[in-house]
This record gives C-alpha cells, sequence and structure tokens, in this order.
C-alpha cells in the first residue's frame, strides 16, 4: 500500500477547488478560504483524519440536513469548529462552505440550486473511498462488532445444527413475544407470512435441477491457484441432499472407482476418497474505507460450488411478484428509483447497517417456510462455523446463528427475498390490507395484490426504495427481526435519496467522483484505474483534475493512450463515443479529451486531442491502425489430463464458439499491459 505525504494528499482536492470555482455558482470568494483552512488542519493534524474520516463524515451529515432540512448540531465534527453558541455561523467550515446550503442556524435553503449541492458533495466526498488501508485497530473494532452482533442474534427453531433438515411449519404469526413486543400487532406478521408465500419461488426444488458451478473468489479449505474440482472434501451434510458421487464427478462410476487422479485420498468416505468433515469458513477484511474494513468470509470449496447453483435456481424461479421489484443482475432500476425518488418524495430510500451479519437463520427459516425443499438446500450448503483469518482474534471460532456471512453465493439473493417481503408487507399495511381479508380470498387474489404493491418497492440487496409513508412501520418491523436500519443513510423527507451508488437531489444526478489513488500506482491494473477517473472527472467538468491526472502519466505511456471524443445531442445531453471508454477496451486504453460543458452547462464544445503513436494502413481491412496501449488478463493454466476435464466441460458448459481448454487456473490473475495495433476511429 502506497504511503503519501500530505501535500500528494491535497493535491486532487486542490484540482478540484480549481474546478469547482470555474463553475460559476457564486463560490469563488468561499472556496479558497474552504481549502486553506483544510490544508491547514492536514498538516498540523494529519490528513488522514481530516480528509479520510472528518469530511466524509461532514457529507453523510450534510446529506441527511438535506433531507431533513436542517444540520443535526450535536454530530458536528469538531475538528471544523466549536460550536458553543449553536451557530453554526461561529464554524470556519460554515462560513467557507455550508452558508450556501444552510442558513446561520442550520436551516436548509430550498432555493439552493442543484449545481451547489453537487459542487458541496464532491469536495466533502473526494476522499471517500480512498484504497488507504485501515488501522488493525479498525479491523480488530469491526471484528469485536461481528461478534456482539453473533451473540445477540435469536436461535433459530428450526434443524440448522444437525446434519439433517427436519421439514416443520415456521411463521411470523406463530412467534408470539419475540415479535409483538416491538409494538406491532400480531395481524401484522400474519400478513407477512402470507406476503412470504407469494415470494418465495413455489416450484420444489429438487437436487438434480441445481447446476453447481465454482466461483470465481477465495475459498478456504484449497490454496489460491489450486484446482477446485479437486475437491477435499465433501461434508455430510452436504452429501445427503447432493451426494459426492453425483455433485464431485462426471459420473457415479468414477466416483465409486476413485479414478480421477485428483490426488492422495483423504480420511473418509472410503468410497470416492473425499472427507466428510465439515471444515469452516475463514472470516476475511477486505478494504472499504479508513474508518473501518468490510468482513467478508470465504466459503469451503463443495458449499460454494453449490451455493452458485442454487443462487442460479433461485433466479430463474422467481415468482412474478418478487421479479416485479426484484432484479438481481442490474442496479439500475433502483438507481433510476431513486433519482425519481428526489424529484417527487413519494418514495424512501432505505439502507441497513451488517445487513448480512445480522440476518439470522430465525428470520430465513421463517421467510421461506411455504417451501421447505428450498430451506433443506440452504440448510445443505450452509457453513456452520466461521474462524478468524483477519489476524487480530487468533483462535476465535463461532457457531453461527447468521444465515450466512458475506462471501457465501446465496446470501445476496435470501437478503434481498427477506428484504422485499418486508418492504411490500409494510406498504401492503399502512395501505390498510388485513389479514383477515386477505385469508378469505383464493391465493390467487391474494398474489395479485403483493404483486401490485411490488410495483411500487425496489429492492437490490439491502438498498431498499418503497413508498416514504411505509418507512416508520418498516423500521419498527426489521427492528422486530434484529435487523438495524441505517439512519444515515435512509432518506425519505426532503428531496435527497441515495440507493445503489445514484445520489440525487431535486431529480439530478449528484453523485460525485471519488479518487481511490492518490498517486498514479505502478502497474496495469494502477494505470487503469487511474485513466478510468480521470475520465469520470472529465465527464463530470472536473477539467484541472482530469488534467492533472493525466499529466503524471509518462510521455511515453502516454503516447499509447487513444483519446475519445464526447458529442452533445439537441437536447443538450452528452453522448458517449461508441468505441468502450474503459481503460480495459480491447481497442486500447481510452481517455476523454477536452469538453466544455456538462449537466451544470448549456454548451458542448468538442476539440480532438492530437493522436500519438505510430500509424500504419492496412490493406487487408482497408483502415488505418495505430499503435494503442492494452490491458489484458494474464493468467496461467494447468492442464490436468484427468477424468475431471470431462466434469468441468459437463458444469461451464462452453460454447461451441468458444476457445475452451479444460484445466485451472495456478497463480494469482494479473493485469499486463500490452501494445497492438487497432484501427483508427
Amino acid at each position: 500500500m502506497a504511503e503519501y505525504t500530505s501535500v500528494q494528499a491535497l493535491e486532487p482536492l486542490r484540482h478540484v477547488v480549481k474546478d469547482v470555482r470555474k463553475w460559476d455558482l457564486g463560490l469563488e470568494c468561499t472556496i479558497d478560504s474552504f481549502y486553506y483552512q483544510v490544508e491547514k488542519r492536514a498538516l498540523s493534524r494529519g490528513w488522514k483524519q481530516i480528509l479520510l474520516l472528518d469530511l466524509p463524515a461532514l457529507g453523510s451529515l450534510y446529506d441527511k440536513g438535506l433531507s431533513r432540512g436542517y444540520l443535526d448540531l450535536e454530530k458536528f465534527p469538531a475538528s471544523f469548529g466549536k460550536l458553543d453558541s449553536g451557530r453554526f455561523q461561529d464554524s470556519w467550515i460554515f462560513r467557507s462552505l455550508l452558508q450556501h446550503t444552510f442558513d446561520g442556524f442550520g436551516t436548509l435553503d430550498a432555493t439552493t440550486p442543484v449545481e451547489v449541492v453537487a459542487a458541496t458533495r464532491q469536495l466533502l466526498y473526494l476522499y471517500k473511498k480512498a484504497r488507504i488501508q485501515c488501522p488493525k485497530e479498525g479491523i480488530s473494532d469491526a471484528v469485536k462488532d461481528y461478534i456482539a452482533i453473533e451473540e445477540d442474534l435469536r436461535p433459530p427453531h428450526g434443524t440448522w445444527g444437525n446434519d439433517t433438515w427436519i421439514p416443520r411449519s415456521f411463521s411470523f404469526f406463530g412467534s408470539g413475544g419475540d415479535l409483538t413486543s416491538t409494538g406491532l400487532r400480531r395481524d401484522y406478521w400474519r400478513l407477512c407470512d402470507l406476503v412470504f408465500r407469494c415470494l418465495v419461488p413455489r416450484v420444489q426444488l429438487l437436487p438434480e435441477g441445481v447446476v453447481p458451478r465454482h466461483g470465481p473468489g477465495a475459498v478456504s479449505d484449497v490454496c489460491t491457484g489450486s484446482d477446485k474440482f479437486a475437491f477435499p472434501y465433501w461434508p455430510a451434510k452436504l452429501g445427503r441432499l447432493f451426494p459426492s458421487s453425483q455433485f464431485a464427478y462426471a459420473n457415479e462410476y468414477l466416483a465409486y472407482t476413485n479414478d480421477i487422479g485428483i490426488g492422495p485420498t483423504q480420511q473418509g468416505d472410503p468410497r470416492n476418497g473425499l472427507s466428510e468433515k465439515e471444515p469452516p469458513c475463514r472470516l476475511l477484511a477486505v478494504p472499504k474505507t479508513f474508518k473501518g474494513p468490510r468482513l467478508i468470509a470465504s466459503e469451503p470449496t463443495a458449499h460454494q460450488f453449490i451455493q452458485q447453483g442454487l443462487m442460479q435456481w433461485i433466479r430463474q424461479h422467481m415468482p412474478k411478484a418478487l421479479s416485479t421489484c426484484v432484479n438481481f443482475l442490474d442496479q439500475q432500476p433502483s438507481r433510476d428509483a431513486a433519482l425519481e425518488a428526489s424529484r417527487t418524495g413519494e418514495l424512501a430510500t432505505v439502507d441497513l447497517s451488517s445487513a448480512s451479519d445480522r440476518l439470522s437463520c430465525w428470520v430465513v427459516e421463517r421467510a421461506f417456510s411455504s417451501n421447505q425443499t428450498i430451506l433443506a438446500a440452504l440448510h445443505a450448503c450452509r457453513t456452520r462455523i466461521v474462524i478468524d483469518a483477519t489476524g487480530t482474534h487468533e483462535g476465535l471460532s463461532l457457531q453461527l446463528k447468521k444465515f450466512a456471512a458475506q462471501g457465501s453465493a446465496v446470501t445476496f439473493p435470501v437478503q434481498t427475498i427477506v428484504y422485499a417481503g418486508m418492504a411490500i408487507c409494510s406498504y401492503l399495511w399502512d395501505q390498510g390490507f388485513r389479514p383477515q381479508v386477505l385469508l378469505t380470498q383464493e391465493f390467487s387474489l391474494t398474489q395479485d395484490c403483493v404483486e401490485r404493491a411490488a410495483e411500487r418497492i425496489r429492492v437490490f440487496g439491502d438498498d431498499i426504495v418503497l413508498p416514504s409513508s411505509s418507512v416508520q412501520t418498516l423500521t419498527a418491523a426489521l427492528q422486530a427481526l434484529q435487523l438495524k436500519v441505517n439512519v444515515s443513510k435512509t432518506h425519505y423527507l426532503g428531496r435527497f435519496r441515495e440507493s445503489c451508488g445514484m445520489d440525487a437531489y431535486c431529480g439530478h444526478d449528484v453523485t460525485p467522483v471519488y479518487v481511490s489513488d492518490l498517486l498514479l500506482a505502478p502497474g496495469a491494473e494502477g494505470l487503469a484505474s487511474w485513466i478510468d477517473i480521470s475520465n469520470l472527472a472529465h465527464l463530470s467538468a472536473l477539467w484541472h483534475l482530469s488534467s492533472w491526472m493525466l499529466s503524471v502519466v509518462d510521455t511515453k505511456t502516454m503516447s499509447g493512450i487513444v483519446f475519445s471524443q464526447v458529442k452533445q445531442d439537441k437536447a443538450g445531453m452528452l453522448i458517449l463515443p461508441d468505441e468502450n471508454l474503459s481503460p480495459a477496451g480491447e481497442t486500447g486504453i481510452r481517455a476523454t479529451t477536452f469538453c466544455r460543458g456538462t449537466r451544470f452547462h448549456g454548451s458542448v464544445r468538442m476539440h480532438r486531442h492530437n493522436v500519438y503513436g505510430p500509424i500504419r494502413p492496412n490493406e487487408g481491412l482497408q483502415v488505418q491502425e495505430r499503435r494503442v496501449l492494452c490491458v489484458t488478463t494474464k493468467v496461467t493454466k494447468v492442464a490436468r489430463g484427468t477424468f475431471q476435464d470431462l466434469y468441468q466441460y459437463l458444469v461451464e458448459r462452453p460454447s461451441p464458439e468458444t476457445d475452451w481448454s479444460a484445466g485451472y487456473i495456478s497463480g494469482k490473475v494479473t493485469l499486463t499491459i500490452r501494445q497492438r495495433w487497432s484501427p483508427v476511429t
């Protein structure tokens, strides 16, 4: 991880300040004061505290002020000035930046232009996602919170701890005091049972209908670069529903003869050499923000193999009510809903804290009770033990009451279904639907009510969009299920909304550009990321930032970069070029060139950048070609020459047009830069 000086860390902010001054928003008199004060504190108190913690914290407070109508005085960061008098104008950050959005007492000025809001958020959030390793204390605190959440969860009533799933009926309505103590009537929970009966796939899940596959990530029981098809374990719990003779081998003959050449036989099933021991998942910390990491878990190979197939089965068998409000593969519907919600104020965006860590087996068994075959499959491929691999809690071993940690392939679809069901139920309840009415109807009529309600809901993971009037009911219901709404990122008042990476205010996209690296990192991955952010900055009118980022790239590398134009339609909307703007595009690394005008300005004038690099004619294609740089993936594939090659082919099902070969990736996948001839566009 690169180390930066305070001067280097402040360089991106200095150029963004230049850009904001050029936007002609009336901020010129105060924006220089803002940068001076930030620079002064970054040099004296440490740039990490000011840039990576305090500014994003104020950004979150600013967003909440946009939706709530006032700033929260008690949560104002101390580094931005004392507020003993209770007046915001006593703070330098208010005088230099916030006074353009709020008055002296922290009340929102409803006439604030959208451009001012976008500029303010850009300055506050520029460093939010900088890839700076958080302190070890932050990782330790995250693991402590993980353990505390686990200890507080209700124990399930199903046989999650046994090797065999015993079908039985579960219901929210029949849970008694566990839920009614929160203030919601029992009728609400009866309504939940009816709603989930319409959302959970009704098709019986048969093991032979699950097509397993390996995921791209690491697993807990096989070293990186080893063959995942050489399963070291096939747990007894998994084998009861998904036998290894059918799911670990191409056919049962090979399973019983063990004639596959996958290595030494381990203690376990004498028929096929696979141990029935259930290995634990390993808790890992991956970078998220400087404040703290994201905790995920690498699953055992066999579990992950089946989880991937089960995830695909759920996607393929979604009832209409669920497919109306959920798209497992595309965040854009949720982004569009958030943008529209910021315009009308009729919809709210709700975010959850530690969503997967708080989702218990107790909740899952009730949500999916109408289809016991799905519960049986979830039980079979669920890992019950997690051990610490972060290096902060040596010897930690937890038997989980949560359904699964992040890292399990079924966590995302399961939690999406649960949160969609709770959102629909809360909306129906607030619309006056009561279970007594629905119970007297045919199931098809009940299903029709749920489908109509689902049209008002969008859910993607733990990002929920629903009518603003139902937020209070949903919050109470989730709290009863031991889930926690992230208040700072939940918006149902005012005109600010955020969901799935879309930050919107009054119907306009105000999502800031985030810098991930403060200096150009060496290697192909660093260059690709650097150019990508430069492109985003250019398209957001941050031309000084974009130009500075390109200026630090050496001349030789720049000579192989293709510059693409951005055009404008008659309505003033920017049109991206047909070429792929992604730095990893096969047509070469591409960067946008000079452009005057953005979503904040009325006109766009194009200027073609000088073309670098040698050009040659290609007589066969009748085109001119330029020598350009491309980012390619470099992998080392090891051939087996065993019967597991056959099973890999049956699992991956490659297209006949694909240049496919059996084998496994050995070593780490790396990005490399190479030169190639590409048509001049």
